[in-house]
């Protein structure tokens, strides 16, 4: 494989042989290593390797603009600016290290543990877990979707300390309680109950961003703003029953929950 750095280039440069002809472009990318993928995979589409498959060509740039696309901007109506704005940071970062030019399909086991290397060195095994994440949710987009992946590779994710998901069901009655009664009381004020329900708009932004990935990855065939809707009223009804006394099935079905999100 050749490639190189120019002095006046941030980018790695691509330059190759092929059948008597030489190529040459800049891979898109900073990474050495995203940039021998992106001439793996110029090579691969130059020979023509995959044509059987009969599906159109996309690169992973055109996947995550796509996404962001036909995926983010829609659901913005519901998203928080700033829930958008890191989504879009995060596909960014997801081109830029395996290159822009590089094919989707040219992105397999080695190229996702290189790219999981990578980001270890920097962030924390949940910020991992969510580019990961989202990485998985634009491939499998583009097969079940978009019809330009045969197939998504396996993507591990870390298994992390769950506690913060039983949060509101277990460690925080208090916050449970006061949450509950500042709605009893925003019955009969209008000026509370329009500020708690900004409050249940925000929760809502970031539960839609987060349920729109599971959503895909999981299959679930229910609309996305359905979905948000039965965790959150789901959520309440628990709060409800837990500060009433009653947790009877409670641990059931969250072990039931955890146990099926691990399959």
């Amino acid at each position: 494989m050749t490639v190189f750095k120019r002095g006046d280039s941030a980018c790695y440069i691509i330059e190759f042989m092929l059948d008597g002809q030489r190529f040459k472009r800049s891979s898109g990318t900073t990474n050495k290593r995203a940039a021998e993928a992106a001439e793996a995979a110029w090579k691969a589409e130059l020979r023509g390797d995959g044509k059987s498959s009969g599906l159109p060509p996309m690169t992973i740039h055109e996947a995550c603009a796509k996404y962001f696309q036909s995926v983010t901007l829609p659901n913005g109506a519901n998203n928080l600016k700033h829930t958008t704005r890191s989504t879009e940071t995060e596909l960014e970062r997801i081109t830029m290290f395996f290159g822009a030019n590089t094919q989707i399909s040219a992105i397999g086991p080695t190229e996702i543990s290189n790219f999981k290397t990578e980001l270890l060195k920097t962030v924390k095994p949940s910020t991992v877990d969510r580019r990961l994440g989202r990485l998985r949710t634009v491939l499998i987009t583009a097969k079940t979707e978009w019809g330009t992946l045969a197939e998504v590779p396996p993507i591990k994710l870390f298994r992390l300390n769950n506690d913060r998901i039983r949060y509101l069901v277990g460690d925080d009655v208090t916050y449970e309680k006061i949450w509950l009664e500042l709605q009893a009381m925003a019955w009969n004020d209008p000026e509370l109950r329009e500020r708690l329900a900004r409050v249940n708009a925000e929760w809502r932004a970031v539960l839609t961003d987060a349920f729109e990935q599971a959503r895909r990855e999981y299959g679930i065939e229910m609309p996305l703003e359905a979905l948000v809707s039965l965790v959150l009223t789901f959520n309440v009804g628990v709060m409800v029953e837990r500060l009433g006394g009653i947790e009877t099935g409670h641990q059931a079905l969250l072990d039931w929950i955890d146990e099926w999100l691990s399959r």
